[in-house]
């Protein structure tokens, strides 16, 4: 199954979810759902993010809310094992990851969650890779990407190797793949690794809306 946020007819976002089977490929539902700007996956429910705060979709499509914040707009979601980071401009949140409730529901989102001061200070985009939160600036302006301690919430490294306004960071194995404003894609390391400080791969490719290494 994909999971797809793009601008609808109206002129706003709109989630949409796909079924890829054998040599098919089709959309599951007619309906989309409006409003998120960042989508998980979580097992079979998506985790979602806007400006209302998050929410989950389960796979039969019913939308429950973890968090309503009518003060900070989630511009970044990740989800690994039993952790739940989200991210606004000001904050990043690591939290428990909400297990099943009763009848299949989610649980609501645990209390106590560990609160970052966001470090890139905008809106950031996030990701697990090799167990190590990263949170990446969105938008315009000088590209940067850190690795942040999810018990003590404090920046570990940095990562190099980013020459242009990210559109796009996710893990890849031994590192991370980007995919920037200039049409660029690279695989660059993880801080602290082997590899950090070399550049393990770079193609042009204008055009190019998403990337994802498997």
């Amino acid at each position: 199954e994909i999971a797809c946020v793009a601008p609808s007819a109206a002129g706003g976002l709109e989630l949409s979810r796909w079924t890829l089977a054998g040599d098919s490929f089709f959309r599951r539902t007619d309906a989309a759902a409006d409003g998120f700007t960042v989508v998980r996956y979580a097992g079979t429910a998506l985790i979602t993010g806007s400006g209302a705060g998050l929410q989950v979709v389960t796979a039969a499509g019913e939308t429950i809310t973890l968090a309503r914040d009518v003060l900070a707009d989630i511009t970044g979601v990740a989800v690994e094992d039993t952790l739940l980071a989200a991210a606004s401009p000001e904050w990043i949140w690591v939290s428990r990851r909400p297990a099943a409730g009763g009848a299949g529901r989610p649980a609501d989102l645990a209390t106590g969650a560990l609160a970052v001061r966001n470090p890139l200070a905008g809106p950031t985009g996030l990701t697990f890779a090799d167990g190590r939160l990263v949170a990446w600036r969105q938008g315009a302006g000088t590209p940067a990407a850190v690795t942040v301690d999810t018990g003590a919430g404090a920046v570990t490294g940095t990562v190099a190797g980013l020459a242009a306004p990210l559109l796009q960071l996710e893990p890849s194995p031994g590192g991370l793949v980007s995919l920037d404003r200039a049409g660029t894609v690279r695989l660059v390391p993880l801080p602290g690794g082997s590899d950090a400080g070399r550049q393990l791969f770079e193609a042009w490719l204008p055009g190019w809306l998403c990337v994802v290494a498997t």
